[in-house]
This record gives structure tokens, sequence and C-alpha cells, in this order.
């Protein structure tokens, strides 16, 4: 199950258990995560980020009210290693909602698991404002 899920998320297995060590597989793995050459970077934050959360029951919300433009112009100009930062913020809190949708009874999960992605749309979106600031 684990190997299933590193290869979803696009991280190691000893990645998903410590958080430690080498964190994705080797580049020339192909993976949702990573766009063939000459593939265009998705216009929005929210766009780039969904391949993150593919195959799990997180999903990141609509907020063009609370998050435009300016959020997607922060993301494009983050530095990679910014970037990588949040898609690694966002593999942890999908390994959370899988863990919620597992051993949680249905109902009680689906709410839970929409809560959390209204919420972690608001905190990677103002992350995303914040990386963009300080960088």
């Amino acid at each position: 199950m684990l190997s299933r899920l590193a290869n979803v998320t696009g991280v190691t297995v000893d990645w998903l258990l410590t958080g430690e060590g080498r964190e994705t597989r080797d580049r020339e793995t192909t993976t949702p995560l990573h766009r063939p050459h000459g593939e265009r970077e998705p216009l929005t934050w929210d766009a780039a980020l969904a391949p993150v959360l593919a195959g799990t029951p997180l999903h990141l919300v609509e907020t063009k009210e609370v998050f435009g433009a300016k959020t997607d112009r922060a993301w494009k100009e983050l530095p990679d290693p910014a970037r990588e930062e949040i898609r690694n913020y966002l593999r942890r809190i999908a390994l959370i909602a899988i863990a919620i949708e597992r051993e949680m009874p249905a109902k009680p999960a689906k709410s839970v698991i929409e809560t959390l992605s209204e919420e972690i749309t608001l905190i990677v979106g103002s992350k995303i404002l914040e990386a963009r600031g300080s960088a």
C-alpha cells in the first residue's frame, strides 16, 4: 500500500515513513507531477497544484473571490524550491486525508475531507503569497 501511495504522490517510501531522505524519485520517472518536455505550465496556481492531489480524496476548492490574479502571478514568480516546498506540504496533507478516508466511516470522513480541502486551499494560497513576499 505504501509503495502505491508513494507512486501516486511521486515520493519515495522512505520519505513517506520518516519525512527524511530523498523526497522525490528520479526525474526520469514519469509521474503526474512532472510535465513532459515542452508542455506549458498551467495558468493558475490551483491548476498547477491539482496533479499533486490526484488519486487522493483531497482537492483544492474554487477560490477566485479570495485568491485571484495576484496569487497566480505570485505562483509563477516563485523559485522552484519554494514551489516544491508547497507541493511537499500538500503531499503531507493528502496523506492525512487518505488516512481519514480509510479509518473513519464514509459519511463523517467525507465531511472532514471537504472541510480539510477548503482550509488547505486557503492555507496554500496564503503560503504562496507569503513565500513570494519573502523571496
